[in-house]
């Protein structure tokens, strides 16, 4: 999951707010009961997430679907696209997934629920930390999301803490295989909602469509468990790479070698220089029956004994690593 990605969603002409996900610069995944019953080209407001200064709404129209959803008759469909009047810059490509099986899959959402609502009513972030479990409300179509791990918004008398949340976008590991729909009533606490699965968007008509127009190719991968742990590692690397005294954990931030690693000299020991007292090459070194030390400037030495044999051309050694 992308944060950078993560947006809300107001729609004014039904008064509905919610979040959703950049899925390209231009196209933005969110749920339909934020937009219900408009039609294609209405008018909608979207505001990406910033850390840093509250960004400004931005205009957006709704893309897809082009015809009413009866919820009530297909909850698996609780999805929309909307297209910005202005692209929103964005890296990389979006994967899409699907869950198998019968196991629990660890999964991930981030969005806008009325739960942060602050005084002003502006809301700011919660995770949607858990398990999609496979096994749990099939006939429903929907997937089942565990909010097991992190914060959960307390059960009220009316509303959800979880509403503003709709249209959050559910990873599993690097993979989107789903859009938050609906707080379950299953449970004491709000820890049980439900997503529309991306595979059963992926077969409904213009969904597909809609997103290679905007250079979206929809494949579906399976998610798995392994994904999880292969999001953990990176994770980890990218935290060693700022603990790291060199800062060379990931890709394009190893420093130069000069930066890292001393010259080196080989000499022989004091008893033997007494007719000679600057260093020597390394091959003099190895072709002579003498005893050398090899040293860096930051005064580490090792103590070798070199083994007579034929001159070698003068090539450099491989040098010492400098303490930290």
């Amino acid at each position: 999951m992308d944060a950078a990605r993560v947006v809300e969603v107001w729609s004014p002409a039904v008064g509905m707010v919610g979040s959703g996900y950049l899925l390209s610069e231009r196209l933005v995944l969110t749920s339909y009961h934020v937009v219900p019953g408009l039609e294609r080209g209405a008018p909608v407001e979207v505001r990406p997430l910033s850390d840093r200064a509250e960004a400004p709404w931005t205009a957006a129209r709704l893309s897809w679907p082009e015809q009413p959803v009866d919820l009530d008759a297909h909850p698996e469909r609780d999805a929309a696209l909307l297209m910005l009047d202005e692209p929103h810059r964005v890296g990389g490509d979006v994967r899409f997934g699907r869950v198998g099986g019968q196991g629990r899959t660890p999964c991930l959402g981030l969005g806008f629920p009325d739960a942060e609502a602050r005084p002003d009513r502006r809301r700011d972030t919660m995770a949607v930390r858990g398990h999609l479990d496979a096994l749990q409300a099939r006939r429903s179509g929907l997937l089942t999301v565990h909010v097991d791990e992190g914060i959960v918004p307390r059960r009220r008398g009316q509303g959800s803490g979880w509403a503003g949340s709709s249209g959050t976008a559910l990873f599993c590991g690097p993979l989107l295989v789903g859009v938050l729909a609906t707080d379950r009533d299953v449970a004491d606490d709000a820890s049980v909602l439900g997503a529309a699965p991306i595979s059963a968007l992926a077969a409904l008509p213009g969904f597909r469509e809609t997103l290679a127009a905007h250079g979206v190719e929809l494949r579906m991968e399976r998610a798995a468990k392994g994904e999880r742990r292969l999001a953990s590692y990176l994770a980890a690397a990218r935290n060693a790479a700022v603990e790291h005294p060199y800062d060379g954990v990931l890709p394009g931030s190893a420093p130069l070698l000069d930066a890292v690693y001393l010259d080196q000299r080989v000499g022989r020991r004091a008893a033997e220089l007494a007719d000679d007292s600057g260093p020597v090459r390394a091959s003099s070194a190895a072709s002579a029956r003498t005893r050398s030390i090899t040293s860096s400037k930051a005064g580490t030495a090792r103590r070798t004994d070199a083994a007579p044999g034929p001159a070698r051309p003068s090539t450099p050694c491989w040098p010492t690593p400098a303490r930290p």
